[in-house]
């Protein structure tokens, strides 16, 4: 038996050991380095996630009816971003109406300056009679004393006032009516699409369709004595509706033209649907196999399976 003995093989420095070496070597020179250290270690630093969405948070100064300002624009911020660009879209398709009708107006003014006889007859009005109505009025004006034409002017100036201001409080209220009515429609959009994410049915949100359909059917209800009727209260009836006039279509068109009007993807769509339920309902090889050692029990089973497979494809019981 040898008497040497072995000697511990050293281990093999490697990059991560050499790396701590050299930063355990490495200590604060002063108090205030050592606090320097920790307030580093406490503080949070950016993730690259947030410096990204701090780069795309810009200050922008714009000139607006010669006055310069500054607005800060976050490019995170795509509800914000989409409701800028909304109103400037607008606001170019109102500049462009403005300007098209400014210009028809001009026009206008000009053709009524050079003939106006001509324009007021392709007003459809008789420039012959406007004349002597004027003139009619002229002469009864300088018929009557100092007083009566003051009373005149004051009784058509207050008519005039009368009529501004009727117009200004017909045009509020229109405004104002008109605002109620969007209000109420989103509302009503907002209840009705909630609705149908809560309640069990095939309509679609957000359809077109499907919100006029709904609501033309609660304004029904109401109109019969259902004041208080909801959107999840006619959803059903809604359904079943469209059900009724999309297989009453569906009933008598061709095979060919059906196929047009559905979209060959959705028929593939069914047929695989039907193919992935028929897979998950049918039962397997081996528990149809009559073996004759199955208890009771597995008959029982397999009686059941059987019911279910039978009204799964209704067609076998008819």
């Amino acid at each position: 038996m040898s008497d040497d003995v072995s000697q511990p093989v050293a281990a093999e420095p490697t990059l991560d050991s050499a790396v701590e070496d050299v930063i355990g070597d490495i200590e604060p020179t002063s108090e205030e380095d050592q606090l320097s250290l920790e307030q580093e270690a406490q503080e949070p630093s950016d993730s690259l996630e947030d410096q990204e969405q701090k780069q795309l948070v810009k200050k922008l100064k714009l000139k607006i009816d010669g006055q310069e300002v500054e607005e800060e624009i976050d490019f995170n911020d795509e509800e914000k971003l989409k409701a800028h660009l909304q109103k400037a879209k607008a606001f170019d398709k109102r500049a462009g109406e403005f300007s098209q009708l400014k210009n028809q107006v001009g026009e206008f003014v000009g053709q009524l300056k050079e003939n106006p006889f001509m324009v007021l007859e392709q007003m459809g009005m008789d420039p012959e009679q406007l004349v002597k109505d004027y003139a009619q009025k002229i002469i009864e004006r300088d018929a009557m004393s100092p007083e009566e034409q003051e009373k005149v002017q004051m009784q058509d100036e207050l008519k005039r006032l009368k009529d501004e201001r009727e117009n200004l409080t017909k045009q509020a209220q229109e405004a104002e009516l008109q605002k109620q009515r969007n209000e109420i429609a989103q509302t009503i959009e907002k209840d009705i699409n909630e609705a149908l994410t809560s309640a069990e049915t095939v309509l679609p949100k957000n359809n077109p369709l499907v919100l006029k359909r709904v609501a033309e059917t609660m304004l029904l209800a109401m109109q019969n004595g259902y004041p208080d009727v909801q959107a999840k209260d006619v959803i059903p009836l809604v359904e079943d509706q469209f059900k009724k006039d999309l297989a009453s279509m569906f009933d008598v068109l061709p095979e060919d033209t059906l196929e047009n009007v559905v979209g060959k993807h959705n028929f593939d769509r069914v047929r695989k649907k039907r193919l992935s339920s028929y897979k998950k309902k049918a039962p397997k090889k081996a528990e149809i196999t009559d073996t004759g050692k199955s208890s009771k029990a597995e008959k029982s089973t397999k009686s059941s399976k059987s019911t279910s497979y039978s009204s799964f494809f209704s067609f076998q019981d008819e």
